[in-house]
């Protein structure tokens, strides 16, 4: 399946289809990272996490509207959307029970399964991300492309004999 001689379609769609998952990507890893640091506020994974989310949920739309007719980009697009809304209910649950467990004297023995739950979670996301990615990359040409069918040099040489 790992075929790189597929029919490249141009990515006609702003921003470039590629470009908004490869954003996504590095935006996974980056809110990973700032989650395992241990700061006061939560907030720059917080507003991390957001990015992600919506960049997958705009690439999902991309993906639906502009190349429907390819279902190698839909599919892993809509897992994506779908691993990061849940990483954000996810996370939305732990960053809750946290601040119980801090107004609690009683210890809260599910919030350990729910950070590991959202860091799992975490770890999918950033694989779907990627193979979102690739594949992207496999099915899609640059925007700067001037065409999807490679000429063959036959092609070439009548094209130089005519002008």
């Amino acid at each position: 399946d790992w075929s790189w001689k597929e029919t490249k379609t141009a990515d006609v769609s702003s921003p470039s289809y590629r470009n908004l998952l490869v954003f996504a990507t590095v935006a996974a890893w980056i809110t990973s990272i700032l989650g395992t640091q241990t700061h006061p506020s939560v907030f720059p994974h917080l507003l991390s996490g957001c990015a992600v989310t919506l960049a997958a949920l705009w690439a999902v739309e991309i993906a639906l509207n502009k190349f429907s007719n390819i279902p190698g980009l839909k599919i892993p697009a809509i897992l994506l959307a779908e691993l990061t809304v849940l990483q954000l209910f996810l996370g939305i649950v732990v960053h809750s029970m946290v601040l119980n467990a801090r107004a609690s004297s009683l210890p809260m023995p599910g919030l350990t399964v729910m950070k590991a739950t959202h860091a799992a979670v975490a770890a999918l996301v950033q694989g779907a991300s990627l193979y979102a990615t690739y594949q992207a990359f496999k099915y899609l040409a640059p925007r700067t492309a001037k065409s999807a069918i490679p000429l063959t040099a036959e092609t070439e040489i009548e094209a130089c004999d005519s002008e």
